[in-house]
């Protein structure tokens, strides 16, 4: 995080540099290029695998998710694609026998931190067969890092079973459960493969329960769903069983999605169309953090204080420091942000400060920002950045400040308050904890929210409405040794 912050703050002229701020491109290919059979005929490897590169080098995708790849195809590829590198291992052994569902990616662009490969079956971790397939599948993964923002997201790829019903729908859950347990900082993931199941089939339905499906949410798509073509040049491909999908992610957008139909001498280069999405991912808070980065090095804030972190009720509290004179405030809140934002510039707001306590008012956006995110989505938020708190300050007092019944998102109220419990529920068994409840003194007497202690936007409150968090705050805050 230290490198991607160096590097915006270049990009915002806070270090001198010149250059404007821009949300990062991501281009991901998938492609079942069909394995190397001479039975093929006029279809075989030998007589297309030059239209095969040449497509992929002329498309240019960030990433690329092969399926059906032999050792020696894969050779092929890795000698003749410009600017690529690549992960994966034989499905049969683990090393080069059997397909590979390898991921090429750009080497200029991207660094590996991290990869494996695992297979799609009771065993992992094996070499093996999963309960009703007729072969060997697996799934190979990479983390990567953008080399000149910092991004770092994970990129997964594989091929289901053609046979076993009950193979591609556990291979689905697998998959899902392997993402879960490796994306413990909530990083962008996007997932390509050939799936051999149609969007309406249960193993899509399942994945569809996590992530995107990146041809749906495009802002743009070319192209028919269709991608299984058979090598039949002359009839309409006939079969969605290829996809590119997405985790939720608050500043992930899909811009493109294409269903590509390159054809030479009436021959498509595989017995499958390749499709390619284009994904943005936003920086969003640059600015705010970039500023903190600024007032840090114009004047070191002193350690052992009081800080202040999550969103705008915190941030619009300009004058927070009148208000608990004998306790210096520190206050590195950013308006709008939620609590994966909180996790995602952890680096950048709490290590540095080394704080006597921390109060936290963070997760209303959480669930105003999408409705997806359930109370139980937000408290396992919540609880990454409590565990990242306590991974560097084990005995730092924490105060949380319950969700607001903000007038402007009353609608919302049963979520808010099922979230408020949980997480209440959950720092009841943590130490050093303390739990703030605003809700109720922000109710009127028949219920609802009093207007007459929020701003004009009924989101945000005015000088009333934080004498109320005062009254709360003062008894539990920590004022300074001298």
């Amino acid at each position: 995080m230290r490198n991607k912050i160096f590097f915006l703050l270049l990009t915002l002229g806070l270090l001198g540099g010149h250059h404007s701020l821009r949300a990062q491109e991501i281009r991901i290919m998938s492609y079942n290029i069909r394995l190397d059979l001479p039975s093929d005929g006029v279809n075989w490897w030998e007589n297309r695998k030059s239209r095969v590169a040449g497509l992929m080098n002329y498309y240019e995708a960030d990433f690329i998710g092969c399926q059906e790849v032999l050792y020696k195809q894969l050779s092929y590829l890795d000698s003749n694609l410009k600017g690529y590198s690549y992960i994966g291992v034989g499905r049969d052994d683990g090393k080069q026998a059997g397909e590979y569902s390898c991921i090429f990616y750009k080497k200029d662009r991207y660094e590996l931190l991290k990869q494996s490969t695992f297979w799609l079956s009771p065993t992992p971790d094996l070499p093996s067969k999963g309960w009703d397939a007729a072969l060997n599948r697996v799934c190979t993964y990479g983390y990567f890092r953008h080399k000149n923002s910092g991004q770092e997201l994970w990129v997964f790829n594989t091929h289901f079973d053609h046979m076993g019903k009950q193979a591609r729908l556990e291979s689905a859950k697998l998959i899902l459960k392997k993402i879960k347990e490796l994306n413990e900082t909530h990083a962008p993931v996007l997932l390509s493969g050939d799936f051999n199941s149609r969007p309406e089939d249960p193993p899509s339905q399942e994945i569809l329960t996590q992530l995107w499906n990146a041809r749906e949410k495009s802002q743009l798509v070319y192209g028919e769903a269709d991608t299984w073509n058979a090598f039949k040049f002359n009839e309409k491909p006939n079969g969605c069983i290829d996809y590119i999908f997405a985790a939720p992610f608050t500043y992930l957008t899909v811009k493109k999605f294409a269903t590509l139909s390159d054809s030479y001498d009436l021959k498509y280069p595989s017995d499958h169309l390749p499709i390619l999405a284009t994904v943005q991912i936003s920086q969003p808070f640059i600015r705010e953090i970039a500023n903190f980065r600024k007032q840090d090095s114009l004047d070191p804030p002193a350690t052992g204080k009081v800080l202040f972190i999550g969103s705008s009720s915190f941030t619009n509290w300009k004058d927070v420091q009148s208000y608990f004179p004998k306790s210096t405030i520190i206050n590195r809140a950013f308006g709008g942000s939620a609590l994966i934002d909180l996790d995602f510039y952890f680096d950048d707001i709490l290590p540095q400060y080394k704080p006597r306590q921390i109060v936290m008012y963070c997760g209303e956006n959480d669930l105003a920002n999408t409705d997806t995110v359930s109370a139980a989505m937000l408290l396992d938020r919540f609880r990454t950045v409590f565990n990242r708190i306590r991974s560097i300050y084990p005995a730092v007092p924490l105060v949380y400040i319950s969700i607001k019944p903000s007038p402007s998102r009353w609608h919302l109220r049963e979520k808010a308050k099922e979230a408020n419990a949980a997480i209440r529920s959950f720092l009841s068994t943590q130490k050093n904890t303390t739990w703030i409840n605003v809700w109720d003194l922000m109710l009127t007497s028949e219920g609802k929210p009093d207007e007459s202690i929020f701003g004009p936007d009924m989101l945000h409150m005015n000088a009333k409405g934080y004498a109320i968090w005062k009254k709360l705050l003062e008894p539990v805050l920590i004022r300074d040794s001298n």
